[in-house]
């Protein structure tokens, strides 16, 4: 190989490194660009003037310092000068401005003090502000847009011989009004409530206002507002029926039978909603019509006893003819004379009579039907008996029903 192939193989070889190596190395860079921006893109611009050196000049306590700093902000350069911030105290540009290596003027601002007096209440504050707005916001004292501010000079903020200056905050009359299920702050030099609300509250045709509109506004009060709204709706309403329950003397007692489904009836009506605060406070009906009554549901209810023997029949009939309960006298038989007609020896029969009483209430018997009927008769009896108790009770039977 002659030396100018050796020569164009070593250049061949060189160019082929560059190459490869050269996007490597392009590659690391913007990758440790990207890592420092991600990570922190304020500390990047700082790093990226750190280092480089800025000719200073500083204005402070009516004298003036110049330095070359590599400080990369205002307040690193100011603090290298060997100048104190006190709180309060500004500089421009702002301390946390970058220096990029020109020529920089910093002016430092001293905090005065500053007398405020809010809603009379005062207390000393400093600021190195003169505006009263940005008095206020770097002392972060809220203001309002309804409160009113003002700013003088004064000899001494403290006991008024020296130089200072006031700022006199009057906050506005706030104002709680208690509407819409929520409660409003309003800021108001309304006379009235009414113009208290004026433009805060929307206020409807048949809304309330406590106090009134027209009261005078005393500041720090509590508003309540009503909403009041009526609708007018047609509805139908379910007339339910009833469950009537009926003795049925041909059923035992636990047997029941549906002798009657029942049936709801339906009412057509206009009635008026009357909304407070959203929520139905009242209805009236306005109008009414009954389209369909209801049918009532009967059940009836067994009051045959399981051993009602012979004389059920006819105490159920004697019970029917004179408004008695037949169980009444089926329980009171039973107890006199356990249903035996021809049961007992001065007193006789189903209900027990003495001859004298038999012969005159079995005579008095309407219509004569049992005059003259033996005492053993139970048909009689049941008859008469059914009769008498209509008329004056159990009182003269020592069984009760």
């Amino acid at each position: 190989m002659d030396i100018n192939q050796k020569i164009q193989k070593i250049l061949h070889s060189i160019h082929v490194y560059y190459l490869k190596y050269r996007f490597t190395a392009l590659a690391i860079f913007f990758a440790v660009i990207f890592v420092a921006i991600s990570q922190s893109p304020k500390a990047l611009g700082t790093s990226l003037v750190a280092g480089v050196e800025s000719s200073v000049k500083i204005t402070f306590d009516n004298k003036q310092k110049e330095l070359t700093t590599t400080q990369n902000t205002v307040a690193g350069a100011v603090s290298e000068a060997g100048i104190a911030l006190n709180k309060n105290d500004i500089t421009d540009p702002p301390s946390e401005s970058l220096l990029n290596g020109e020529g920089q003027e910093i002016t430092v601002t001293r905090a005065l003090p500053v007398l405020i007096s809010d809603n009379n209440q005062e207390h000393l504050a400093y600021s190195a502000y003169t505006n009263e707005t940005d008095i206020l916001k770097q002392l972060k004292i809220e203001i309002y847009p309804e409160d009113k501010v003002s700013s003088d000079l004064i000899t001494d903020p403290a006991d008024e011989n020296a130089i200072g200056q006031k700022v006199t905050i009057i906050r506005a009359p706030v104002f709680t009004v208690h509407v819409d299920g929520a409660d409003q702050t309003i800021r108001s030099w309304g006379k009235t409530i009414g113009e208290v609300l004026t433009n805060k509250v929307t206020l409807g045709q048949r809304d309330t206002v406590e106090p009134a509109l027209t009261a005078l506004s005393t500041g720090n009060q509590e508003i309540t507002v009503t909403r009041i709204n009526y609708e007018e709706i047609k509805e139908s309403v379910a007339l339910p029926f009833e469950t009537v329950k009926q003795k049925d003397y041909g059923l035992y007692k636990g047997q029941t039978k549906v002798t009657q489904e029942g049936e709801n009836g339906q009412k057509d009506q206009t009635v008026r909603l009357i909304y407070r605060n959203g929520l139905i406070v009242d209805r009236i009906i306005l109008s009414s019509e009954i389209v369909k009554n209801p049918t009532n549901k009967i059940i009836a209810e067994g009051a045959k006893p399981y051993n009602a023997g012979m004389w059920w029949e006819a105490l159920v009939s004697a019970g029917s003819t004179w408004g008695v309960d037949p169980s009444s006298l089926y329980n009171v038989m039973i107890c006199e004379s356990g249903g035996n007609p021809y049961s007992g020896t001065y007193y006789k029969g189903l209900f027990q009579y003495s001859p004298e009483t038999w012969s005159g209430a079995s005579s008095a018997y309407p219509g004569g039907a049992y005059r003259g009927a033996a005492i053993t008769d139970g048909t009689a009896q049941v008859n008469v008996t059914a009769w008498k108790v209509s008329k004056s009770g159990w009182s003269a039977w020592g069984c009760k029903p």
